[in-house]
């Protein structure tokens, strides 16, 4: 992992490890010993975690307000009539229950 990072990012390896063993203890990592090397792969799939990112940055940003949260993405993007048409269809769904 250190040497496949280390073109992408200007890390310490200690750093990547400490990264790592915090993804592990989150539960967002596996690791499996093989001998003197240790395996890694994803324990969660990728919308899972933007799931739970965009939740984290909801309480953290937004103190939990989803309201405003939600105003100031849709205020500031750029929607096509389709993207706006989906949004709609999310909101009455969600009315709905």
């Amino acid at each position: 992992v250190v040497n496949a990072l280390s073109g992408e990012v200007k890390w310490k390896p200690r750093t990547i490890k400490t990264l790592i063993g915090r993804l592990v203890k989150k539960g967002a990592v596996k690791v499996i010993e093989e001998g003197y090397r240790y395996r890694y792969s994803a324990a969660v799939d990728e919308s899972e975690c933007v799931h739970s990112e965009a939740k984290s940055f909801v309480r953290r940003v937004y103190q939990g307000a989803m309201k405003p949260a939600l105003a100031a993405f849709i205020e500031d993007a750029d929607l096509s009539d389709k993207e706006i048409d989906d949004i709609q269809k999310i909101l009455k769904q969600k009315r709905k229950g």
